[in-house]
């Protein structure tokens, strides 16, 4: 890592992209050169990319958006490919992905077709008559003209109704046709319309639950974020049954189905900020109360700076913090993020008593950090990936290296350290 100058950590770059850009691609070059072939960087997903910064592009903080980041055929060095995916047409598209030049090839994937569609309800039909099968995936290719997510999203529908025709109905009353923000929505607005007599900021405030939570939403959690709404447990999980199919249920712990979904929310959210940072307030006077818990370590920093109340993140980084955050398993990374948010975040508001006490968290942490050092102690492991890069392809024996060597044994250790001996 010395002899190849890789940055210490990436976070000292964040306010000099162009440097980050330049790193990366450097480091890039120099493996593809090690190992004698084209290093390939895939970057997926750009059309929400381009729905982001259209919609909600204060989020980005005067920072370059993934769009602008992206960089042009004639910067690509050699020895690299850029692989980039998203849905086409959209205008924040740089000009050589709208009219690529020469050296750029574009693989075009098609729409679904009627019987795509067929294939997708028959693998899990629910409570739909297999009968009706290829009618409904008529109906939805109608209405969606093969759009890969508006079509899965017909699908879905199709799962709980009980013939063709009432799908058609449901689905041009959603608006399905129309596009998907209509359909998303149409759905929202209706879900909601029962609600909003008793709260009109319950739009806003299960928008930010949904968009902000890194963990999954259950009737409870949402009636102890906002008591003031007075809706019972068990009609927020109404609400959030009645979301299907942006809404996925596993077990009654509900969370967005895609991040299509998230992009929509955020952008809705932007439009009020006052009402976002009410709602998020809501969430985090939530988790500093609380024990410490997966939500509260993965959201709180978060939800505070989405609630304007920064100036407050000092306060909560104590050694009782750093202490609970490593024993819940989040990772020394996130642990050293959050210290450094905090340290960026004081202000003589914190006191003499508020400074002190922040600096025995940061205490604590180099205590922490010498004793995983020193004792060689593991990172905390958080559960493992469905398929591992061993698992994924085989390499040849010519092709052995020590590093290689050494990420199978990883990731076999990491397989029997979950129990999952099968697959070490």
């Amino acid at each position: 890592m010395w002899e190849a100058k890789v940055p210490v950590r990436n976070d000292f770059l964040l306010n000099e992209p162009a440097k980050l850009r330049e790193h990366a691609l450097r480091l890039a070059q120099l493996l593809a050169e090690e190992r004698a072939r084209p290093t390939v960087i895939a970057i997926d997903g750009i059309d929400h990319a381009a729905r982001a910064k259209a919609t909600a592009s204060e989020q980005l903080g005067g920072r370059p958006s993934l769009l602008e980041a992206l960089v042009p055929p004639d910067e690509v060095p050699d020895g690299l490919v850029f692989l980039i995916a998203g849905q086409p047409g959209s205008l924040e598209y740089p000009l050589w992905l709208r009219c690529p030049p020469p050296g750029v090839e574009v693989f075009g994937v098609p729409p679904l077709k009627p019987n795509d569609i067929a294939e997708l309800l028959q693998q899990e039909p629910g409570t739909f008559p297999v009968a009706q099968v290829d009618n409904a995936a008529r109906v939805i290719w109608d209405l969606t003209k093969g759009n890969t997510l508006a079509s899965i999203y017909g699908v879905w529908e199709a799962r709980s109704l009980g013939d063709a025709l009432e799908l058609q109905q449901r689905l041009k009353t959603r608006r399905l046709d129309a596009g998907l923000e209509i359909y998303y929505d149409t759905l929202w607005t209706s879900v909601l319309a029962p609600f909003r007599s008793r709260s009109l900021t319950i739009d806003t405030y299960l928008a930010a639950a949904l968009a902000t939570s890194s963990v999954r939403l259950t009737g409870e959690l949402l009636r102890s974020l906002y008591p003031d709404l007075h809706l019972s447990a068990a009609e927020w999980e109404i609400v959030l049954t009645a979301l299907q199919p942006i809404i996925e249920d596993r077990n009654r712990q509900f969370a967005i189905r895609h991040n299509d979904v998230r992009v929509h929310l955020m952008a809705r959210l932007s439009t009020d900020k006052t009402a976002l940072a009410a709602a998020t307030g809501k969430m985090a006077n939530y988790y500093l109360a609380d024990e410490p818990t997966e939500g509260r370590h993965a959201d709180l920093f978060r939800l505070l700076s989405f609630a304007g109340r920064t100036s407050e993140l000092p306060s909560v980084f104590t050694p009782e913090y750093v202490v609970d955050a490593w024993a819940i398993s989040r990772s020394m990374d996130e642990i050293l993020d959050q210290a450094q948010q905090a340290t960026t975040a004081i202000t003589l508001t914190l006191g003499w008593h508020g400074l002190h006490e922040f600096s025995l968290g940061l205490a604590t942490l180099q205590q922490l950090r010498a004793a995983v050092q020193y004792y060689d102690i593991p990172e905390p492991r958080r559960g493992v990936p469905p398929c591992l890069a061993s698992e994924a392809r085989v390499q040849p024996r010519s092709s052995w290296t020590l590093r290689s060597l050494e990420g199978l044994l990883q990731d076999a250790s990491a397989l029997l350290s979950a129990g999952q001996i099968p697959r070490a």
